[in-house]
């Protein structure tokens, strides 16, 4: 018995108790027992109850502390999920379509749309009557023409006895004119027939209302 005794690990017993709070005031209770026993050996009944009873106490509370100690000790085990581990430093791959790419133009960022087209516009077209125009009559008119601006002058046997200026808009053409010959004045508003060959309407004078008609 005595020999068990003394092969007990009561150094790691001993270690293990006083890891623990509990561990120590139990170490404490039993140190204090046993002294009690060398003192009280030969006292009463009840104080030697009392000292076996923190003998008991004290052993009790090194025990559970030595095995609390070992329930929450954690032993680590290795990973073996996370593969090998690498050491040093890891060299980037480039990628295929970046390989003959400098790192100045590189961009993670996705290649831009193109602009969609714009609609076609509509170009509303001027017509030309730029030239020379004769009415049944005998009389010339040269028109000369800058986008929808037009001047006019009028002829009769080659002498110029008219002047107009006035715009285009659309078919329609509008323009103030002066007679030098006979001094009168008016507003005329004609209409430029499809394939701008010919053009007619009316003037609204100082000698009245009065309608012409001239072709190339």
């Amino acid at each position: 018995m005595e020999a068990s005794a003394a092969q007990m690990p009561w150094d790691k017993i001993i270690g293990a108790a006083a890891s623990s709070a509990l561990g120590v005031i139990s170490l404490v209770i039993l140190i204090a027992g046993g002294v009690a026993v060398l003192l009280f050996r030969n006292a009463g009944e009840r104080t030697r109850l009392l000292v076996f009873g923190m003998l008991v106490f004290g052993l009790a509370g090194v025990v559970a502390a030595v095995l609390l100690q070992r329930e929450t000790t954690v032993v680590p085990v290795p990973d073996d999920t996370a593969g090998p581990q690498q050491s040093g430093p890891v060299t980037p791959v480039p990628r295929p379509d970046d390989a003959d790419v400098p790192d100045a133009q590189r961009t993670d960022d996705p290649p831009a749309e193109p602009d969609p087209p714009e609609p076609a516009r509509l170009v509303a077209t001027v017509p030309q009557i730029d030239g020379l125009w004769r009415d049944p009559d005998g009389f010339t008119y040269r028109i000369m023409q800058d986008g929808t601006d037009v001047a006019i002058e009028g002829y009769a046997a080659g002498q110029l006895i008219a002047q107009g200026e006035g715009t285009i808009a659309g078919q329609q053409l509008q323009y103030s004119f002066r007679n030098q010959a006979n001094g009168s004045s008016g507003d005329c508003s004609g209409r430029i027939a499809p394939g701008e060959r010919s053009i007619s309407g009316s003037c609204d004078s100082t000698m009245g209302t009065m309608f012409f008609a001239v072709a190339r």
